[in-house]
């Protein structure tokens, strides 16, 4: 189960650090799907060298420690900064 919600967290992370916010980027407002034709080794050689904000509730220290011990190692070894 724990896997299944790391995979989970770091699929999010990485879709998130690799949909950018460059020229490049696609609307809001644009039906266009950004990760169609994409494979997942395009995602996350788009994703290497990104730097990725999370901003949680501080409280609860379960959810932190899970957070800084596991999910943020993971996306170091993919060169993805965790903040």
């Amino acid at each position: 189960m724990i896997t299944k919600k790391i995979t989970l967290v770091l699929s999010l992370v990485l879709f998130a650090a690799a949909c950018g916010s460059g020229e490049d980027a696609v609307t809001a407002n644009s039906s266009a799907d950004p990760s169609a034709g994409s494979s997942w080794d395009d995602v996350l050689a788009e994703a290497d060298g990104q730097t990725v904000q999370l901003w949680m509730w501080g409280g609860d220290s379960v959810l932190n420690a899970y957070i800084e011990n596991e999910v943020a190692p993971r996306l170091t070894e993919s060169g993805v900064t965790l903040e």
